[in-house]
């Protein structure tokens, strides 16, 4: 059993294979564990009774047994606040801790179901919040609901400007410290000095150049998590000059955290994020509305099947509401059958590298269920 964190990933992306999804909503609170564990059960115990429609007894055998492997792992797998997401085939089982609630759902058949990822990992909704000073830095992991700070238990972590540079000794002469990231080989150097003006402002690049080495090591790279900065103009303008962390978002809160509590910070925080949500989707529709007709698809099923055999789908926007049923056949067109064509035409976009979104029924242009956005 794995845990996943990032999406998509190529372990989900073989399309020949039978897939079980399953996607619970978790409660943290000790009060609800039951109900967490229960609810989990019962979708097990459901997808077995699912699995005796199949002609193929010994893949039914197979699944059971990974079934029973997953509730050997009931406890690890509940102890979370947000979403569950499993994904169960005959020989590997992966599983998301999602930040964010997520419906609860239960798919068996060719292919994985996405839906419950896609609304998690679609445009920045879970972030990471760095709250920078000159003299030290605190990490936190947010949603649109709320903030939890990391507690960073590495002792060379540079979480202040002494960690990193060293304490500062008298006449001038530099002083070493050392820094490394989690897991890195040998530790990097770094210079103190004397506190004039001039050199306050190199330490405050070196000591940023730092973090932003330690917080893309650590955390932004691994998670592939999008990153807010919460600092004054001046230190933002300085950190961003210096980065090299593409995760970094455009848009950040200018104003110091010092002396701020972790709900005032929160809220401001939450308050940024969501300009951040609507400021992506006026983006992305944005986009779609200024295609040319000859690279953009609405909700023509023929087309978007061929599209979507032949790789050319770039960006693939479905209204939330809307269901399909239906398959894309030998020919790459869109048949009528009892099968997920949403689910079909979403993996075969992933696989090929599109991105696909999700929006709400009075977000999108009146009569539009799916559109494309084509690279070629």
């Amino acid at each position: 059993m794995q845990k996943l964190t990032q999406f998509p990933v190529p372990e989900l992306e073989i399309l020949d294979e039978i897939y079980i999804t399953i996607a619970v909503d978790l409660v943290s609170e000790s009060t609800t564990q039951d109900k967490n564990r229960i609810q989990l059960s019962n979708c097990l115990n459901e997808a077995e009774s699912k699995l005796e429609s199949l002609e193929d007894q010994e893949l039914v055998a197979k699944f059971n047994k990974q079934i029973d492997e997953v509730r050997k792992h009931l406890r690890e797998l509940i102890t979370h606040r947000g979403g569950l997401v499993l994904f169960i085939t005959a020989d590997d089982i992966y599983y998301y801790h999602l930040n964010n609630p997520t419906k609860d759902l239960l798919d068996i058949g060719l292919l994985p179901n996405f839906k419950p990822l896609i609304e998690n990992y679609q445009f920045s909704n879970n972030y990471h919040l760095l709250v920078l000073s000159q003299e030290a830095f605190e990490l936190f992991e947010g949603n649109h609901e709320n903030i939890r700070r990391i507690e960073i238990d590495d002792e060379d972590a540079p979480v202040d400007l002494e960690t990193a540079l060293g304490t500062e000794k008298t006449g001038g002469e530099l002083n070493h410290g050392t820094f490394g990231s989690r897991g890195s080989g040998a530790p990097q150097t770094f210079h103190g000095h004397n506190e004039t003006s001039a050199e306050k402002d190199i330490d405050r690049e070196n000591y940023f150049l730092i973090v932003d080495k330690y917080i893309y090591d650590n955390y932004s790279l691994p998670e592939s998590t999008p990153l807010i900065l919460y600092a004054l103009s001046e230190n933002q303008n300085v950190f961003r000059n210096l980065t090299k962390n593409q995760f970094l978002l455009d848009e950040g809160i200018n104003e110091s955290g010092n002396k701020m509590s972790q709900q005032e910070i929160e809220k401001k925080t939450i308050a940024k994020h969501d300009e951040i949500i609507e400021h992506e989707k006026e983006n992305i529709l944005t986009t779609f509305r200024e295609t040319t007709p000859e690279y953009r698809i609405d909700n023509h099923l023929d087309d978007l099947a061929s599209s979507a055999i032949q790789g050319r789908i770039n960006e693939l926007i479905i209204n939330h509401s809307f269901k399909q049923n239906g398959s894309i056949n030998s020919d790459g067109l869109y048949q009528e059958d009892d099968n997920n064509f949403l689910k079909q035409i979403v993996a075969r976009t992933i696989q090929t590298g599109g991105t696909v979104y999700l929006f709400d029924s009075e977000e999108l242009p009146e009569e539009i269920n799916i559109s494309a956005r084509l690279r070629y």
